[in-house]
């Protein structure tokens, strides 16, 4: 009785009381000795503390729940618990991590020949979100396959259905597939405004997706309404001090940045940061890339010294965690180069930019990390006086954001308007 209350005050938001109910049914199955029941909902506590930000007490119910496997011989008992563990890794940051349990896990039960149609689709959902990062192709798959096992085990009216729908949008947005992932998007908000209110959580996490879809698309305008839809869910429910919170500024400063407001994405940049110091101070690299973010921005406004004093610990950081990124080496060149004014510095700049093109290249040109680098580089060597590189980039990028952005869309405007710019000079 108490799982059920549990999940239910998890689907209506509030995952406190969720925790509460979990935490009397594991002093139950405590009591009648029952591993199976306690290795259960210890997993979900420590979802639910995950989704509340405290990512240290979700672990230690982690380990207690681990301490328990021993006592178990049921196959299907030991994948769920491993499937929790992982979702609770993936959300911390160990994506990769996650990623091989889950491929344990999927092994233990195809050598067990389990046929369960409610874990399997659970398990290939956290694949797909634990693959993302990596092969957005092999991610839509496995959202596929679990979204087809939904409709078996849960039907279509189901938060369970709505919750997987919507992950599998990310992915046709990251695979520029607009025209499936703007159906899924609509049939992901009518369903969850058929099973939640418009102050749900879940409902905000649809708006999120829409401002991913607008802000890909150039439509800044839309992206930014999302977006502060969604934040002022998030904010009502959760308060600041929560990483859905926390990943909605984020997103907002993003924008904010590529609509070319930098005052205000510097302040939302800085709170980012802050809140992620505070409430997950050892993931180190999800600190880290709030604070590339800052950088880059800073040397867009001109701030080169407190961007330079960043810079240090973004690049030891990527580099132990064997992460890569254009922007970094961009940061710093833009660093070396500041307004222009020296022809020295100038010189080691554009010649640090040479050395960047084989990594832009390997970029997508169909994506609009590529574009912004180009549009980038063009404005560098603009303040060097390097006209050639200058007309090449800007050329490129313009090009390129007919292709990304929607026609006549505010973010096409806005790259033709400052190549334009440069073409002036």
């Amino acid at each position: 009785m108490y799982d059920t209350l549990g999940v239910i005050q998890h689907n209506i938001g509030n995952n406190e009381k969720a925790i509460e109910y979990y935490q009397k049914a594991e002093k139950i199955y405590t009591q009648l000795n029952d591993p199976e029941g306690q290795i259960k909902s210890l997993g979900q506590q420590a979802i639910y503390a995950t989704r509340l930000s405290d990512k240290q007490k979700a672990d230690a119910l982690i380990v207690k729940a681990d301490t328990l496997i021993p006592k178990v011989t049921d196959p299907k008992v030991i994948a769920w618990h491993q499937i929790r563990k992982a979702t609770v890794m993936q959300t911390g940051g160990d994506s990769d991590g996650s990623r091989q349990l889950l491929i344990d896990t999927l092994q233990l039960l195809q050598n067990k020949k389990i046929k369960d149609d409610e874990i399997f689709g659970r398990l290939y959902h956290e694949l797909a979100i634990s693959t993302a990062k990596n092969d957005k192709k092999l991610s839509l798959n496995y959202h596929q396959k679990s979204l087809e096992l939904a409709k078996t085990s849960v039907g279509y009216n189901h938060p369970i259905y709505q919750s997987r729908l919507l992950s599998s949008v990310h992915e046709l947005i990251g695979l520029k597939d607009y025209e499936k992932a703007r159906h899924a998007l609509e049939e992901s908000l009518l369903l969850a405004q058929r099973l939640f209110s418009k102050k749900h959580q879940r409902y905000a996490n649809v708006l999120v997706a829409k401002g991913y879809f607008h802000h890909d698309l150039g439509e800044f305008d839309l992206a930014e309404e999302n977006y502060q839809q969604s934040n002022k869910i998030f904010k009502n429910i959760f308060g600041k001090d929560n990483v859905s919170f926390v990943s909605g500024i984020n997103n907002l400063a993003y924008l904010y940045e590529d609509m070319g407001k930098y005052q205000q994405a510097e302040k939302l940049y800085r709170q980012s940061i802050a809140a992620r110091q505070r409430l997950d101070p050892n993931n180190i690299m999800r600190i880290v890339s709030a604070q590339a973010n800052l950088a880059r921005l800073l040397v867009k406004i001109g701030k080169y010294q407190q961007a330079d004093a960043l810079m240090p610990t973004i690049t030891k950081q990527y580099k132990q965690h064997n992460r890569s990124n254009l922007y970094n080496h961009l940061i710093i060149a833009a660093i070396t180069i500041e307004d222009g004014a020296d022809a020295e510095r100038c010189t080691k700049g554009v010649k640090q930019i040479d050395n960047l093109i084989p990594d832009l290249e390997k970029q997508s040109p169909k994506g609009w990390r590529r574009m912004y680098a180009e549009l980038w580089i063009a404005e560098l060597a603009s303040n060097c006086q390097q006209s050639n590189m200058a007309n090449k980039f800007s050329t490129t990028a313009l090009e390129k954001s007919k292709i990304i952005y929607q026609t006549d869309s505010k973010g096409q405007q806005m790259i033709a308007q400052r190549v334009k710019s440069l073409n002036r000079l």
